[in-house]
C-alpha cells in the first residue's frame, strides 16, 4: 500500500474493511505486507504510478494499492466541459492487468470505502454497469456495498486470478 498525504491508520481501517467485505462474500482477504511514503507528480498518470510503486516496494505483491488525499479529477479529465466533470466524479483507477487500484480519501470514509470495494472489483475483471443497485456503478455510493449478481459471479469466477508481472 503507497500512502500519498494519507495515515497508515486510515489505510489499515480501509483495507480491513475491504477485506471484511470480500471474505464475507467471497472467501477473499487482504493483508498489507508494505506501507510505502510516496508523493507522485502532479500530474494524474495511473501506468506511472503503478511502475513508481512497484520499483519502491521491497517486497512482492498480489495487488497494489496507492491512498491519495488528492483530488486528481481536474488534472485527469482536463479534456471534458465542466458539465461532463460532473457525471464523472472520479474517486478512484484501477489496471486490472498489473493488479493495481489508486482510490482518493478526501471524499470521506464512505466513499473510499465504496471506491476501493469497486476498484478492486475491476481487478477481479468485473466491468461497469448502468444499474445503481451494484457497486459497479460508476457513480452511485450507498452505506452498505452492494455486489449486484453480474460482478458477485465475475468476482467468484476470478478469485484466483494472477495479475501480469
Amino acid at each position: 500500500v503507497a500512502l500519498d498525504g494519507v495515515e497508515e491508520s486510515l489505510a489499515k481501517e480501509l483495507v480491513d474493511s475491504l477485506s471484511f467485505n470480500y471474505q464475507k462474500e467471497f472467501n477473499i482477504s487482504f493483508n498489507v505486507i508494505e506501507y510505502l511514503r510516496y508523493n507522485p507528480e502532479s500530474s494524474f498518470n495511473t501506468d506511472n504510478l503503478y511502475k513508481k510503486i512497484k520499483e519502491l516496494s521491497k517486497k512482492r505483491a498480489d495487488i497494489y494499492l496507492l491512498f491519495t488525499s488528492n483530488d486528481w479529477k481536474e488534472s485527469s479529465l482536463d479534456s471534458l466541459d465542466e458539465k461532463e466533470k460532473k457525471k464523472y466524479p472520479f474517486y478512484g483507477e484501477s489496471i486490472p492487468l498489473f493488479g493495481f487500484a489508486s482510490i482518493e480519501t478526501c471524499h470521506g470514509n464512505k466513499i473510499a470505502l465504496h471506491t476501493l470495494a469497486h476498484e478492486v472489483a475491476h481487478l477481479f475483471e468485473a466491468e461497469h454497469k448502468k444499474s445503481t443497485k451494484t457497486i459497479m456503478h460508476p457513480s452511485k455510493f450507498y452505506d452498505k456495498i452492494m455486489w449486484g449478481e453480474e460482478a458477485y459471479k465475475t468476482i467468484l469466477r476470478n478469485k484466483f486470478k494472477e495479475w501480469n508481472r
